[in-house]
């Protein structure tokens, strides 16, 4: 597991981000590359790419940072969030008139694409 390729990946985290997240894995019970990954996963502007609210990383931060993404129904400007199990996403109403986000989440729901429940690893 090359850090690079993971930082690439995972839309180019910072060093001081990432290097927070591997202390966060180590620091969990279990395997830490899983923990690690898990909790990259567990970002918001990854969940919104996953969703596919937007067609790249890069575009999920971008539609985090510009205060497009409400998480329990507060608004979240930070791409770094980590996101509980049982949190609800949605987009703002401006948000859904973007022509790009409804375009790919549009295509999502036809799909019948979105996130299941999956349960956190142990802390």
């Amino acid at each position: 597991m090359a850090k690079q390729k993971l930082k690439g990946y995972y839309g180019d985290v910072g060093e001081r981000q990432f290097r927070r997240m591997y202390e966060l894995a180590t620091r969990m019970r279990g395997d830490t590359a899983e923990n690690l990954i898990g909790l990259l996963e567990r970002r918001l502007d990854m969940v919104c790419y996953r969703v596919n609210f937007v067609p790249t990383v890069f575009a999920a931060r971008q539609l985090v940072n510009h205060g497009h993404v409400k998480v329990n129904g507060k608004r979240v400007n930070i791409p770094s969030y980590l996101v509980e199990e049982g949190d609800v996403i949605e987009l703002t109403d401006r948000a859904k008139t973007i022509p790009m986000v409804a375009r790919d989440a549009a295509a999502a729901r036809a799909r019948g694409a979105g996130l299941h429940p999956v349960r956190p690893p142990r802390r």
